[in-house]
């Protein structure tokens, strides 16, 4: 995880719904002094439940927060291939 990255996206995140972080601290009930620390990219270690607290709170997925988004490519497929079945053979008896 890189707290930058991801304090910077809680912080736009944050600043997009106009709340100050207080507001965005009752909204994900978690602690002021967390998410001060979070934004300014001091804090070294995350608890996953407040990463998801924070990222339903601001409405966005864990991924953007933590600025895993891959944009598409514009051909590339974005889902597993179709298997086919193939069918039984008869049993010998």
């Amino acid at each position: 995880m890189d707290p930058s990255i991801l304090g910077k996206r809680v912080a736009q995140a944050r600043k997009k719904k106009g709340w100050t972080q207080e507001q965005l601290c009752r909204e994900a009930r978690v602690a002021l002094n967390t998410v001060a620390r979070l934004e300014q990219g001091h804090l070294r270690q995350l608890r996953t439940d407040t990463l998801v607290k924070l990222a339903d709170a601001l409405g966005a997925s864990t991924d953007h927060l933590l600025g895993r988004n891959v944009a598409a490519k514009p051909n590339a497929k974005t889902s597993a291939p179709k298997r086919t079945r193939t069918p039984a053979k008869a049993a010998k008896g």
